[in-house]
């Protein structure tokens, strides 16, 4: 049976880039999709995961024995028969606390990697946004509590910018900032988010940004000032609008 739509855990978005198996992941979805929970490996099969994904018949193998060996998916060898497990099963595997969905809804599998990038950097936008918004301050035990100031915004609420600098994801997933504005190109290419890129005034002049700028070649994480209409403009994080869709997985959050 196929479907078109999957509720996906963010907690596995997240677990397949810290672990660079987002192309096993990419081939898990799509047995979800095209054969729900349990298929045997026909020649059809093969042919059919072979062409929607863009691999070889090698490549295919290595990827099934990848899901077999972690135990994403299981063979029945009496049967001849493979099963592929829940995201709740998975999400359990990540260890995450992360217990939000993000809709996959009838998109290309060969744009997965942008999907799931676009995902975790939704959600850790959203999350810095609803703690900014609500504030925080420290326990007695030095330790950050949110103060809840107002009721909890959904998750699929009216969209909204929200910002998310590099440094906020790259500590938070530990890559590095420079695959992060990539990933966050293609996702933005693939039109699952929606970037703008802001600026702010500032009191430097033309020859005070050049000064700067070659003191900044040593020095990275000084603030970025661009040149615009003969104007010093300081830059600030991007506007980030979302184009997809996220949902409460209540299952995982009694794991």
């Amino acid at each position: 049976m196929n479907t078109t739509y999957l509720n996906i855990p963010v907690s596995i978005c997240i677990f397949s880039v810290q672990y660079n198996c987002v192309d096993e992941f990419q081939l898990f979805c799509w047995l979800k999709l095209k054969c729900n929970h349990r298929f045997k490996m026909t020649d059809q099969i093969r042919f059919d995961a072979i062409c929607s994904l863009g691999v070889t018949r090698q490549t295919l193998n290595a990827r099934i024995d990848w899901l077999l060996q972690h135990k994403w998916i299981n063979f029945n060898s009496k049967k001849d028969i493979y099963h592929v497990n829940s995201f709740r099963i998975i999400h359990r595997k990540t260890a995450s606390l992360v217990t939000k969905g993000v809709l996959w809804e009838n998109y290309n599998i060969k744009k997965i990697k942008a999907f799931v990038w676009a995902s975790i950097i939704g959600y850790y936008a959203k999350r810095k946004h609803y703690i900014d918004q609500n504030g925080f301050k420290l326990t007695d035990k030095g330790k950050l509590r949110v103060r809840m100031n107002k009721a909890r915004p959904m998750m699929n609420s009216a969209p909204c910018p929200l910002n998310l600098p590099l440094s906020y994801l790259a500590k938070a997933i530990n890559k590095p900032k420079s695959t992060i504005q990539k990933m966050k190109a293609l996702a933005a290419r693939e039109f699952f988010l929606k970037v703008e890129n802001s600026f702010d005034d500032s009191n430097l002049s033309v020859a005070e940004l050049q000064r700067l700028r070659h003191f900044a070649v040593n020095t990275p994480e000084i603030r970025k000032y661009v040149l615009i209409a003969g104007k010093v403009k300081e830059q600030i994080p991007d506007k980030i609008y979302l184009c997809i869709n996220y949902r409460s997985k209540r299952k995982l959050k009694h794991i």
